[in-house]
């Protein structure tokens, strides 16, 4: 297998030794004094700690809060291999695509201060001409008087994502610390686009006809954040996210720097001879939007509830967000997608990987439920990210005490978005 494949196809892990530790997080509201019963938690303890084993990684934090059931959390493993440092919840690690969530946010907040409109077309916002009042990009866009915001942020723009470019992986692999500029990926996505996306063929559609998980939708984006807003994603990211939710651990990097404490997280990606490297410090700017925010266990379980609620939003823009569209093989490991969050089995939410990381937080909104998995490594086993495997295992074995976890009701319907028309 090609190991510079895009971020999200990698090898099979070998297995690694496993440390246990309590893995604490306060609630900031202290609803959750139940606690699941202590069958449960052995079954959990027993369980999660084998596939901790069998998945290879060399830490992980995960955790389930249900009010008036339960909570459970824990630590597994190391965040240093060199040191043994046990994982802890106040470490911080790269979140990956979960970056992509903050990013649509900022885009339905403007939606709310009337700065912009969802359904606004590219071409209102992107142009070729330097000396237009646009942003500039070197090959004008396919399609842009027919794509709109929303098409980019639920996946249906057909436009190819930068990622899959051979040239973009070598280059990234060849110097992990080099500093990418978001134009920059969005133009290698362009071209990719007027080729006919040669490196993933589906990629490329009439737009809201199709779905394909694309990066460069979310680069474009937050550019479009910068220029509607007038400030810099990270100052607006703090002004309107992080302050309002108190999310003190989350920040968006200027360069490939981590905060302490520090989970470092490890990959085989870039290299062929089969061995991991430590990818911590790689810059993660090459995600500029899409996968370059930092984060700890507690500020996701309290991210992921804000976001599956709409705590930010009004409550019309929420619903707005929560509408459908079906997904392809190339998806996120969900059973459908909205406007930038995923949606599986009554639970909103992403999950995110970079090259070192693999993360995920979700929320079930009848159950005001939030699960959160984090580890330090990136592998792939059988197609799904470790993240996504372990939630699954620790909602299933809770369900079997708490069969309302299992009870998610009908499926909502789930379409293609046709609500671009002639007219728009």
């Amino acid at each position: 297998m090609n190991n510079k494949q895009p971020f999200f196809t990698l090898w099979i892990l070998m297995l690694l030794g496993v440390v246990l530790n309590g893995c604490g997080s306060d609630d900031d509201d202290n609803t959750i004094s139940a606690q699941f019963s202590e069958r449960t938690q052995r079954e959990l303890e027993t369980t999660v700690g084998q596939l901790f084993q069998e998945l290879g990684v060399p830490g992980m934090l995960v955790g389930l809060w249900v009010p008036n059931v339960g909570k459970w959390t824990q630590a597994y493993g190391v965040s240093n291999r060199e040191t043994g440092e046990p994982m802890r919840a106040d470490q911080h690690v790269r979140i990956g695509s979960i970056t992509k969530t903050f990013t649509v946010t900022l885009i339905l907040q403007l939606q709310d201060a009337g700065l912009l409109n969802i359904n606004d077309t590219l071409d209102r916002y992107f142009d070729t001409d330097p000396n237009s009042d646009k942003l500039t990009l070197a090959q004008p866009i396919p399609n842009a008087d027919r794509i709109t915001l929303k098409n980019l942020a639920n996946m249906t723009s057909g436009l190819a994502s930068y990622t899959f470019d051979p040239d973009f992986q070598d280059a990234f692999f060849s110097n992990p610390l080099r500093q990418w500029q978001p134009q920059e990926l969005v133009n290698i996505g362009i071209a990719n686009t007027i080729a006919g996306c040669p490196h993933a063929p589906p990629a490329c559609f009439e737009p809201s006809t199709d779905w394909f998980y694309n990066n460069t939708n979310t680069v474009m984006l937050g550019l479009v954040v910068e220029k509607v807003s007038g400030k810099p994603y990270g100052e607006l990211l703090r002004e309107t996210i992080l302050e309002p939710l108190a999310l003190r651990g989350t920040l968006k990097p200027t360069d490939n720097t981590l905060p302490e404490p520090v989970a470092r997280g490890y990959t085989f990606q870039g290299l062929d001879d089969g061995q991991q490297q430590d990818a911590t410090d790689w810059n993660p700017s090459w995600g500029w939007g899409v996968g370059d925010l930092v984060s700890t266990f507690d500020d996701l379980r309290v991210w992921g509830k804000a976001l599956g609620r709409g705590d930010l939003l009004n409550v019309e823009t929420q619903a707005l967000r929560q509408e459908q569209v079906t997904v392809g093989e190339n998806q996120p490991g969900v059973n459908a997608y909205a406007i930038g969050m995923g949606y599986k089995r009554g639970w909103w939410g992403h999950g995110g990987e970079v090259p070192g990381y693999n993360t995920l937080t979700f929320y079930r909104p009848d159950l005001d439920a939030v699960v959160v998995v984090i580890t330090n490594f990136d592998e792939l086993v059988n197609g799904i990210h470790p993240a996504y495997l372990v939630a699954d295992v620790i909602i299933d074995l809770v369900a079997k005490e708490s069969p309302m976890l299992g009870d998610f009701g009908e499926e909502q319907p789930i379409f293609i978005d046709d609500s671009l028309s002639e007219d728009d």
